[in-house]
């Protein structure tokens, strides 16, 4: 039995408009295709789609985002959409999310490849490859280097599943434009006694819009090793984060040089920022921070003041 094995990864509109110069050039140009993809709430990963040449329901197997599925799809003509829409309907399935991307396929080196924009969801490259099922590691595993070769870090599932999550939740808004993003901030690696706070924070900012900076809970420390390339990355992640902000929540108890630049590049972009901070005995916070009046800092004592105080921020903003 032959299975489709698929990676993929968000990546910035920069590296979006540099990886379809690249694929033209260096691999063969397929198709470019505007796509409008309805999901139902079905038991199963059911779909309609319409896209520049024909319509389709789409079924795959297993969960959204897994990296080996079984796919089945039946092609109907392009304008037969709305009648494949109201099937679905009568057959008691509701539209779940409707998702608008543009598509560049490309085939490079024996990869199936896709550079996607998607409205209210962002750039994502995925590579696929159709295998047999016993071969479905090693092919997982060419794809992976692959990607890597291109200077592109695999996105995690849980990141994946995180921000389809919060898209089927807002979509409505996102394709919009209305969702407030936040930029969290908390020190990376001398704070990771205060991760559970982070968490707590990060939790409580979701209900008010998209989080933007999941890595400030993980708990994962891969990404700190110490390289170049490693902290080139980080610094141009953060900063495209941050760019894309409406605003910046930053907990500062802990002294962190990197959460003190973010905070002069916000202030700099001139975007509305709060720092939280919990006094302790001996411990002071930068002059530079509480003194700006730029910056709205506030003291904590306890979880539940903290997130009284980002209520108050943010209903001030509104």
């Amino acid at each position: 039995m032959t299975i489709e094995v698929e990676i993929r990864s968000f990546i910035s509109k920069e590296k979006y408009d540099e990886l379809i110069e690249f694929f033209k050039k260096e691999g063969e140009f397929v198709k470019e295709d505007d796509q409008e993809t309805y999901y139902f709430d079905a038991p199963f990963d059911l779909r309609i789609q319409k896209n520049n040449f024909f319509s389709k329901i789409w079924m795959k197997s297993g969960k959204i985002h897994d990296e080996h599925r079984e796919e089945t799809e039946i092609r109907f003509d392009r304008s037969d959409f709305e009648r494949l829409e109201k099937v679905f309907l009568a057959l008691g399935y509701n539209v779940q999310i409707k998702w608008f991307r543009k598509r560049h396929d490309f085939k490079w080196q024996g990869i199936d490849v896709s550079v996607d924009s998607t409205k209210g969801y962002g750039y994502i490259i995925e590579f696929e490859k159709i295998c047999e099922e016993n071969e479905k590691e090693k092919t997982l595993e060419m794809l992976k280097e692959k990607l890597q070769s291109l200077n592109i870090s695999l996105t995690s599932r849980e990141e994946f599943d995180q921000k389809f999550n919060f898209y089927k939740e807002h979509w409505q808004e996102l394709i919009s434009g209305l969702v407030t993003k936040i930029y969290f901030a908390g020190s990376m690696r001398g704070g990771r006694t205060d991760l559970e706070t982070y968490t707590e924070i990060f939790e409580h900012l979701k209900n008010f819009g998209e989080v933007l900076t999941r890595q400030v809970v993980s708990d994962q420390r891969g990404f700190e090793v110490d390289n170049d390339m490693n902290s080139r990355f980080i610094h141009k992640r953060d900063l495209e984060l941050l760019n894309s902000s409406d605003i910046v929540v930053a907990e500062v108890s802990t002294p962190s040089l990197g959460v003190g630049f973010n905070i002069a590049k916000a202030v700099e972009m001139k975007k509305p920022v709060l720092c939280l901070f919990r006094p302790e005995q001996d411990k002071s916070l930068s002059a530079i921070i509480a003194g700006s009046p730029d910056i709205n800092v506030k003291n904590y004592e306890n979880i539940e003041e903290a997130k009284q105080i980002i209520d108050e921020f943010l209903k001030n903003l509104s």
